[in-house]
Parts: structure tokens; C-alpha cells; sequence
């Protein structure tokens, strides 16, 4: 907690998340998928989370269990549609802080999530979890010889340059 002192409602946060997480983990296999569901949220866009995203890992039974207990002990929270989900800010990042201080837990969330935007990057609506990825990589370059992009990370940072300029357009034309 040395590097983040300056926020005085972290730690607060980050004991509330932990006892939260002990109960969670009381739950069994459902309670592994919904914490693991958790970490992969901590790096993607905290917003519209379709719980339909973890299909590609989950089964649809055990995905909602796992999607109706963090919503339950307050991990997440409903979305502007009822199958998508919302987490907070201070507990994405009490997660990532959690995450840094294991760094094969780190890594292994790291290439699951990249995974997950990999697979669904052509689609505009995940465009965001996308961008939000890359930008979270772009803050722990001990990742990029983990991560299956070809490219370096200052080529990331032009994707994303490019990436802004084009959802500006994208923006214009739907607000025009």
C-alpha cells in the first residue's frame, strides 16, 4: 500500500474487499469462477459488462451463479441492461493491487483477459474493455513478455492513439 497512501478510502476498501473475498471463496467452484470473473474485471472497462463477455470461459449456469454473487455482496452492480454489469472504480483497483502483489496470479489474469478482448475486438461494443486493457497493460511492462502481442509496447501506445481518433469520429458521426 506504500505506492497508493494518498487515497484515504483504499485501504478502507481494500479490507471491506478482502472479508467480502473470504466469503466469496466459502462458496465453492462458484465462488472461484466469481472471484476469477472479478480479477478479469479489474482490467477492462468498468462499464457494460455483459456477463455474455465470459461466456467464451464459463458455462451459462455457473457464469450466472458466479455473476449473481458478486452482485449480491455488492462486487459489481446492474448495468443500464439487466445482463450487463458495472465495478467500481476503488474496487478495480483494490483488485489490481491485490494482483501486483502475486505476480503469477498477475500474469495469469493478465493473459485470460487478453484473451477475452482478443477474441472479441472486432466487436464495437466491447471497444472500450479493449482500449481499458491496453492501457492497464501499458502500466506493468513486466507483462509484455507474457502477452501474446507482436508488437512493442510504444506501438501499443500509437494503437491507442489511433484508436481515440477513431472513436472521436465514431462519436461525430453519431452524434450528427
Amino acid at each position: 500500500f506504500r505506492f497508493y497512501s494518498n487515497d484515504p478510502y483504499l485501504k478502507t476498501v481494500y479490507t471491506t474487499w478482502q472479508v467480502t473475498l473470504d466469503i466469496i471463496r466459502r462458496e465453492g467452484n462458484v465462488g472461484k469462477t466469481a472471484i476469477e470473473i472479478l480479477n478479469i474485471m479489474s482490467f477492462i472497462f468498468p462499464e457494460n459488462i455483459s456477463s455474455e463477455t465470459f461466456i467464451v470461459f464459463y458455462q451459462s449456469e455457473k457464469l450466472a451463479s458466479a455473476m449473481h454473487l458478486l452482485k449480491v455482496y455488492s462486487m459489481t452492480s446492474s448495468g443500464s441492461i439487466s445482463s450487463e454489469y458495472v465495478v467500481h472504480r476503488l474496487v478495480q483497483k483494490v483488485v489490481n493491487i491485490y494482483l501486483e502483489s502475486e505476480p503469477n496470479q498477475f500474469r495469469e489474469i493478465a493473459l485470460k483477459t487478453e484473451a477475452l478482448v482478443m477474441y472479441y475486438s472486432g466487436n464495437m461494443e466491447t471497444r472500450f474493455h479493449y482500449v481499458h486493457f491496453l492501457l492497464n497493460v501499458l502500466e506493468h511492462p513486466e507483462l509484455e513478455e507474457y502477452l501474446q502481442f507482436k508488437s512493442s509496447f510504444k506501438r501499443i501506445s500509437s494503437i491507442l492513439m489511433i484508436a481515440d481518433v477513431n472513436f472521436l469520429r465514431f462519436d461525430a458521426k453519431v452524434a450528427e
